[in-house]
Parts: structure tokens; C-alpha cells; sequence
């Protein structure tokens, strides 16, 4: 550049175009106009160079060279030879000055070249973006001043406007094409981001593998209860889920207190078996946008609601007496729900650092309190700081689990995360507050698109656990579900799928005693091991023998007899139970849970 030329009154004017077509094609074309406008007699030597940069976003790297190979560069409107050299995600094109550059004279370097690797489309919806400056840019160096003129125009016929990162300067429509401009102080650290499309839809494949916890037909059945993704329906946001495949086909599909729903499966103990879930669900946004004007105050909250969602459970240390201080000191009396999300989350973003180490190492999941103290974690840690400090406040506040959409990372390496749901009164609904992804943009309050639910939890973490399993026999280890999800551009044959409402009422709970009928507990025992034998075709003769006890029984047992023989359930076998909770890929000491029970509780 010529700021390096030890002259006075260099002024650059630099002007960047970035042009999206119909279809998501770029052109983009830089203009730099270099003039002397020194007070003395002082020139720009022609042994100077004017550089450029075609960037890429990262994973697109492969369509960086031929970015560079679509560009024309000319000097003063005449074709021009130019150098290029490679680093990483960038391109640095240089070019010699043909002549000196003497005072009151100007020379004007235009590229112009098809960006390849700037434009994503992904499922539904399009991202484009456009490089910022790094953090330590100077924009006056010397005698000599930059200034950026930055204008990306959007052709109207690519889908609607969804956001635009950071907030333009100006905005106008003209021509087919809307045209957004930037002031370069607002690029400073950041890269430009716009998403044209308000729905997306996601594909997911879960399958769930299980392993025989018993050596031989002892008739028991092992039950896997496994989380299946499910509606949501937000503030400004809303998640509609159609199941295309459940093989098998689940015992029964129960609803939890937080509208999560559970598949529950049942196996004989001695097989193993692979569950398999496949749908699709397209996220939506909603024509409302929180803010302070209406998200309502705490006043608003009835104690009932607040019980349930302010209270302290394991990782959310809401009475400890330094998340009181903290807390405190973070709203400052304020009441306004919209205003204490947005202190809170300005407090965790600049507290706390993102930690690559327990991402790719030892990820032992740590809690609000330890978070607080020590100032680094993935985003379980940003997530449980954030629900704890809301809570402490008084706001109610629920995790949510699900995958943060990665464009970039292939559909079966995907990585699980954690974000909050926070309660607003003004508009009766949750809305979403991602803190983790705060970290490399704009706020997140409120959703987005690129956020695909699984569940919710509001008593404590892992609770509902991802899979849980009741089993009968040996120790084994529970695996977690493998999880598939990938965009789609739709979703076709909608009316052959199944959605959530279709799915509980095809699989209604299956009615259960409270307990006090313990003659209609023992024989669905009994009924139990009876199916696990039928399902083994070779086992006639003790299929046989089990029908005639049974009769047997009907006939000879007492009422006495039979509550000898049901005091305790357990007592027909080795039952356990073991936990995958929700997020997460931490390891948790072995617990003991019964004596009679596996000693195992392992977590995922």
C-alpha cells in the first residue's frame, strides 16, 4: 500500500462491491483510488505495489484458486499482469505501479473477479458474507489515510431477508436489488453476515444401539427410553418435526412434564438390537420480535411459574452466595425481563472465555459456580452460567438441547449443544438465548434458524437423560445415540409422514397402576417375560413350561402368597438402570444405585 512511501497527504480511497445474483452467484468488484495530495513537491515512487485480497470462508479453501483465477485487474481502465500468493483462507494479489504519482494526480487499480467461496447455500437458505478488518487495523498510517466504502447488493429474488450482520448504515432497494452499505468503524473485528430465507429444514437419523445384558432367554425385557426430537413453539420461533422411519416400532411414546417426548423400547435381555428414528422438521421464524417493550417485568410472574423455574439443581448453583452477589450486582434493580437477559448476557460473553481444550480434551462438565471462578468453558458452561444467573434473579429459565447447525462439519460429525430458554411474561411465550455463539457474533436472543431442538430440561441437566435403560442381567455399558442431521432444501411427501400429534396418538402411554394393585404388577412382570420368550422362536419347551406355571398359579395363589412373592419387584431378577443425560461427553464415576440393581450410571 502506499502508506508504506515516506511522503504526506496519500489519500486511498477504497471501494468494495459485493453483487449477489439470482442465483447466489457473486461479483465482486474492489476499486482503489490512490491520490497525491501533498502540500509539497513529494510523488508516490512506481516502485511501489498495490495489494488486494479474495478471501474465502473457512472449509472453502478448494474454491479459492478458482476465485483467483476468474480475476481482470486493470490500472487506469488498461488490463493488467498481477502476483498472487497464498495464506490459509486468502488470496494476496499484488501489482507494480506502472508510473510515479505526482502531487494533484491520482491513479485508480480495479479488480473484479467471481468470489466462489463467500456464498453458501445451505438447505433452504442462502448465507452471504464478506470480510471485515482485523481487530489492530489502522486506517491512518503516516501521512497517509484508508477509507472503505463497503456495499453488498442482494438480488430481490433470492428468498426473504431473514438478518443482516453487523447493522448497515444505509439500506436501499432499486433495480432488483437490495443494497446494503457499511461504515468501515462497524467492520472492525467483525465479518459481515446475511441470511436471506426465514424457514429451514433439517433431515435426522438417530440409531440407537443396545447390547444383550444376559447370557442366556431368561424371559426378562430390557426398556430404553430415548429422547426423539419434538415441536416447538417460541416467541420467535417455531420447530415442526414429521417422523418418516421408528424401527421398531416403540412400546409406547410418553410426553413429559416440559412436552418432551420419549420413545420406550423393549428387548429381551439376551439380544442385542439397533433402534432407528429417521424425520425431518423444518424450523420457522415467527412474526414477533422480543424486545424491552414487550417482554414483560418480573412482577408479571406468578410464584407458581417461578418455582419451577428458578430453582438450584446440580450445575446450577442458584443460592450459592456468590451467584447471589454476582447476579445482583448484574441487574442493578432492574425488572425488565428483555434488559436483564441482555446485562446478563453482555456479563457472560465478557467474563469467560471459550476453551478449546475441553472441547477437543477432557470435556468433565463443571457447572455455573466453577465457571464463574475459573472464567472459561464450552457451551455447557456458558449455557449453565448464564441459566444460573437468570434464575438468581429471579427469571425463569430452562436449558435446551439440540445441534447449533454447522454448514461446514458433515452431517454424522455434527456436535451436540446447550442453550437457554428464558420466560417472558409480555408475550407468554420462551424464547431462545444462545450465550456460546454470542462469542463470534451478534447477541442471539431470541433464535434463530440454525438451531435444531432435540428437548428441554428445567429440574435439573440430564433430566430427561438422551437414553435411559431399565435392564436385566450383567453389566454392560449403555452406549449413546449416534446422531445424524444435515439442511435439506425441503421436505417432500409431507402428507406420508408422521407428525408429533399423529405419532403420540398412534403410540398412546400405555395405562399404569400407582402401585397399590400389586396382583396387576406381578403378572405385567409376568407378561413381560412371557413376551421375551415368544420373541425366541427356539425356545418352545420353555415357553411351555412357563404357560402351564402360570395357569398354576392363577389357581393356587393366595393373596398372602402373593404378597410374599411381590414385596419387592426385584426380586424376579437383576434389574438395573443406567442414564445417558443430555449433553455433553463427560464421564461420570460409577454410582451404586441398588444392591440388587447394575452399578453403573454412565453418562454421554
Amino acid at each position: 500500500m502506499p502508506g508504506r512511501v515516506l511522503a504526506a497527504d496519500f489519500k486511498v480511497t477504497i471501494d468494495r462491491e459485493y453483487n449477489v445474483a439470482a442465483d447466489g452467484t457473486l461479483r465482486v468488484i474492489e476499486t482503489h483510488t490512490v491520490r497525491n495530495e501533498s502540500t509539497e513537491r513529494r510523488v508516490i515512487k512506481s516502485s511501489n505495489e498495490e495489494t488486494f485480497q479474495i478471501s474465502v470462508i473457512s472449509g472453502k479453501k478448494e474454491r479459492l484458486e478458482e476465485s483467483v483465477n476468474s480475476a481482470n485487474l486493470t490500472i487506469d481502465g488498461v488490463a493488467a499482469t498481477f502476483n498472487v500468493s497464498y495464506q490459509e483462507d486468502k488470496a494476496i494479489i499484488t501489482v507494480s505501479y506502472p508510473r510515479e504519482i505526482l502531487k494533484n494526480q491520482q491513479i485508480v487499480f480495479r479488480l473484479e473477479y467471481s468470489n466462489f467461496g463467500l456464498v453458501e447455500k445451505v438447505g433452504a437458505l442462502f448465507d452471504i458474507y464478506a470480510p471485515g478488518f482485523a481487530e489492530d487495523i489502522q486506517f491512518i498510517i503516516g501521512n497517509t489515510e484508508v477509507t472503505y466504502n463497503t456495499k453488498v447488493k442482494v438480488s430481490t429474488s433470492l428468498p426473504a431477508e431473514n438478518f443482516v450482520f453487523p447493522t448497515p448504515s444505509g439500506v436501499q432497494e432499486a433495480n432488483g436489488f437490495k443494497e446494503y452499505s457499511f461504515a468501515q468503524d462497524a467492520l472492525v473485528g467483525k465479518t459481515i453476515w446475511i441470511q436471506r430465507g426465514r424457514t429451514q429444514y433439517y433431515q435426522f437419523k438417530i440409531v440407537q444401539k443396545g447390547n444383550a445384558t444376559d447370557t442366556r432367554n431368561t424371559g426378562y425385557l430390557n426398556e430404553y427410553r430415548l429422547v426423539l426430537p419434538r415441536d416447538i413453539d417460541e416467541g420467535e420461533v417455531n420447530q415442526k418435526v414429521y417422523f418418516l422411519k421408528l424401527l421398531p416400532e416403540p412400546k409406547e411414546i410418553i410426553k413429559d412434564n416440559n412436552d418432551n417426548i420419549i420413545g420406550v423400547f423393549k428387548f429381551p435381555s439376551h439380544e442385542s438390537f439397533s433402534i432407528t428414528i429417521e424425520g425431518f422438521a423444518s424450523v420457522n421464524l415467527n412474526e414477533l420480535n422480543a424486545g424491552t417493550e414487550n417482554s414483560g417485568t418480573l412482577s408479571e410472574l406468578s410464584v407458581d411459574f417461578l418455582k419451577n423455574y428458578t430453582g438450584a439443581a446440580e450445575f446450577w448453583e442458584v443460592e450459592n452466595s456468590e451467584i447471589q452477589r454476582t447476579a445482583n450486582e448484574i441487574a442493578q434493580n432492574s425488572v425488565n425481563i428483555y434488559e436483564l437477559v441482555d446485562k446478563t448476557y453482555t456479563y457472560v460473553i465478557n467474563s469467560i472465555d471459550y476453551s478449546e481444550v475441553k472441547r477437543f480434551g477432557l470435556n468433565q462438565r463443571q457447572g455455573a459456580l466453577k465457571t464463574l471462578k475459573q472464567g472459561a468453558g464450552v457451551c455447557m458452561e456458558y449455557s449453565d452460567l448464564f441459566l444460573t444467573l437468570m434464575r438468581a434473579q429471579g427469571v425463569p429459565a430452562r436449558a435446551v438441547f439440540g445441534y447449533g447447525y454447522d454448514s461446514k462439519v458433515d452431517s454424522s460429525n455434527q456436535e451436540a449443544h446447550q442453550w437457554v430458554n428464558i420466560y417472558m411474561p409480555g408475550i407468554s411465550k420462551w424464547i431462545s438465548v444462545d450465550v456460546t455463539w454470542g462469542e463470534s457474533g451478534d447477541a442471539l436472543i431470541g433464535g434463530d434458524l440454525n438451531h435444531f431442538y432435540t428437548h428441554v430440561a428445567s429440574s435439573d441437566p440430564n433430566t430427561p437423560p438422551m437414553v435411559e435403560r431399565v435392564s436385566y442381567g450383567n453389566e454392560v455399558p449403555l452406549n449413546a445415540p449416534e446422531f445424524e442431521i444435515s439442511a435439506v432444501g425441503g421436505i417432500d411427501n409431507l402428507q406420508e409422514l408422521i407428525s408429533q400429534t399423529q405419532l403420540l396418538s398412534k403410540y398412546p402411554v400405555i395405562e399404569k397402576d400407582d402401585g397399590s394393585n400389586n396382583f396387576e404388577k406381578f403378572f405385567s412382570n409376568i407378561r413381560d417375560k412371557l413376551a421375551g420368550l415368544l420373541n425366541n422362536s427356539q425356545d418352545k419347551q420353555t415357553v411351555s413350561i412357563v404357560l402351564i406355571i402360570c395357569g398354576g398359579l392363577l389357581v393356587l395363589l393366595s393373596i398372602g402368597i402373593l404378597g410374599y412373592l411381590i414385596k419387592d419387584s426385584k426380586r424376579l431378577g437383576k434389574g438395573g438402570s443406567a442414564k445417558a443425560p443430555s449433553a455433553g461427553k463427560e464421564a461420570a464415576p460409577v454410582k451404586d444405585q441398588d444392591k440388587d440393581q447394575l452399578k453403573d450410571k454412565t453418562k454421554f
